[in-house]
């Protein structure tokens, strides 16, 4: 059970406190779906759920919970798709108190053992069977290793026994009890997040409140702007901050969200057309398949999108003329991390070089800083270091983790910074120019590597699908730049250092070997796994 005792955030590094709106997300919703009860909420394929039917359905679920013994504090695992049973088990442990502990499709047993064992989660609510994987088997396997764990929720477990296995659709059918509903705070655990790992091998658990996330999704919904009108899509999981976002901001608003169990470029064209959606978030490597998808097979039916979102990894501005292009939508990029939601974003009109090279302006009640080489905390125009940030809508410390959540913040007197481990540059206009991961940077004999700048360029070379630059040591310069990619054709050292100096890039920059992988190792949230790839580099080199 978690309390407000496992809070270990200072409140010098919230920032201005006045934003937060004070609601929980059950409360959201119900101002919301008091607006227009009637109005379309939910869309997966051809079934339909009304806001009111959302309320009744999950007010069931949230009673069955209850007679389960869960209740408030209690960790529950959501290892779902982008579906039904994951935004009535959402909002119904969000009624209840509980906290929702997201765990992503392609975890394994030993993704499943560790991070249930880890929050100690009382119940867990998965599928059956997800496409060619079959959840509830591995859960089966580890569950005599999780003593913590009372409940399993199947969805689609028809043929399932097991003495504390229920099952999903027998909930939906038999109605609510009309138990004591607890009572909630704004302020009180909601929800935990595992930070996606590419760099570290042990992931580390994010604890928000209803506060921290909810006003999140409102202060974004507010600068969107998006309407209740609107008809709302992710291609990112919901198991992941950055898509969870976009479910957030449909309950906030009244918008009606359109559900896709996992991304296809067909599919995710499919419901946009479909369902005349207005509003999409989706991360870049997703985007650039969808237009990739375009260039083969042309569409024949008008799109409604007036706006994507993009995060969880760089892109570069060029990516916004392509999607209005042939999207015809603005391109909005945002910053985020587990730790505090959407940090910065651009605005759906920016246009230019100066504005979509960056990553915007900070949200509401929050600042920024730079730690730079010499040690020194700077708001200053132009000042580069170490990203750092407060604001309300911070977490509230890693999960049972107190001293990585110390060492996380720098003090500057009595404020508090929380150290993002992102570089960054603060431009004279407010905005925040990314210039990508701390560990990104190789140190080439005393002279720094951009691998955000190199890997931005070298996406020019032809046929190319994915592709990263990694260090690895070197006994002279201490690190050199590997380009490590995957693609048809084949990619040369000297086609890379012909592109790099027609582009005048300096010499030192340029990378030493290319590594060709069949598949670049990538994180279950899509990004590039950067700790597996320098293992790979490493143990390429060491066959040679």
């Amino acid at each position: 059970m978690i309390t407000r005792d496992d809070y270990r955030r200072p409140l010098a590094a919230a920032g201005d406190l006045e934003e937060l709106r004070g609601m929980t997300l059950w409360e959201a919703f119900c101002r919301a779906r008091d607006q227009a009860p009637d109005r379309p909420c939910l869309i997966e394929g051809e079934h339909v759920l009304s806001w009111e039917a959302v309320s009744q359905l999950s007010e069931r679920v949230a009673s069955h919970f209850l007679e389960l013994g869960i209740g408030p504090g209690d960790v529950v695992g959501l290892h779902l798709p982008n579906g039904r049973a994951f935004v009535l088990a959402h909002l119904a442990l969000a009624k209840i108190g509980a906290v929702t502990a997201t765990l992503h499709m392609p975890y394994g047993t030993h993704e499943l053992e560790r991070m249930l064992g880890f929050t100690e989660a009382k119940a867990i609510v998965l599928p059956a069977r997800f496409h060619h994987s079959q959840p509830w088997r591995n859960l089966e396997e580890v569950w005599p290793r999780l003593p913590h764990l009372k409940w399993a929720v199947v969805v689609g477990g028809e043929l399932i026994s097991h003495p504390r296995a229920v099952r999903w659709e027998d909930w939906l059918e038999s109605p609510a009890t009309n138990p004591t509903w607890p009572a909630v705070e704004a302020d009180d655990p909601f929800a935990l997040f595992f930070t996606s790992g590419t760099e570290a091998p042990e992931p580390k658990a994010c604890l928000h409140s209803h506060n921290t996330l909810v006003s999140n999704a409102a202060w974004v919904v507010e600068e969107a702007p998006l309407a209740a009108e609107d008809v709302v899509l992710s291609g990112s999981p919901f198991t992941h901050l950055f898509g969870i976002l976009s479910l957030h901001m449909a309950l906030v608003r009244g918008s009606t969200q359109v559900l896709l169990d996992r991304f296809t470029p067909e599919d995710f064209l499919r419901a946009c057309i479909q369902h005349r959606v207005s509003f999409a978030l989706a991360v870049p490597a997703q985007i650039r398949d969808v237009l990739s998808y375009l260039t083969q097979h042309p569409l024949n039916s008008r799109l409604w999108l007036r706006e994507v979102r993009t995060g969880g990894a760089w892109a570069p501005p060029s990516l916004a003329a392509e999607v209005r292009q042939h999207l015809g939508a603005g391109l909005v990029f945002h910053w985020g991390m587990s730790e505090l939601g959407a940090g910065a974003y651009t605005h759906w009109t920016d246009e230019g070089i100066e504005a979509l090279s960056t990553i915007g302006r900070p949200t509401k009640g929050s600042e920024v800083a730079v730690y730079t080489e010499e040690g020194v905390i700077s708001q200053a125009p132009e000042a580069q270091g170490e990203f750092l940030f407060r604001g309300p809508s911070l977490f509230l410390g890693y999960y049972r983790n107190p001293a990585v959540t110390d060492h996380s913040y720098l003090w500057e007197g009595e404020k508090a910074w929380f150290r993002t481990g992102d570089q960054a540059q603060l431009r004279p206009d407010g905005r925040v120019a990314f210039l990508g991961r701390v560990k990104d940077i190789i140190n080439r004999g005393g002279m720094k590597v951009s691998v955000l700048e190199l890997e931005s360029l070298l996406t020019k070379l032809p046929g190319v699908e994915a592709m990263a630059i990694v260090p690895e040591p070197d006994p002279r310069l201490g690190e050199r730049a590997v380009l490590v990619y995957q693609g048809q054709e084949e990619i040369s050292l000297e086609m890379v250092r012909a592109l790099l100096e027609a582009e005048g890039v300096a010499k030192y920059k340029w990378p030493e070997r290319v590594l060709r992988l069949s598949q670049i190792p990538r994180t279950p949230t899509g990004k590039v796994a950067r700790g597996i790839l320098r293992s790979l580099v490493l143990d390429a080199e060491a066959a040679r």
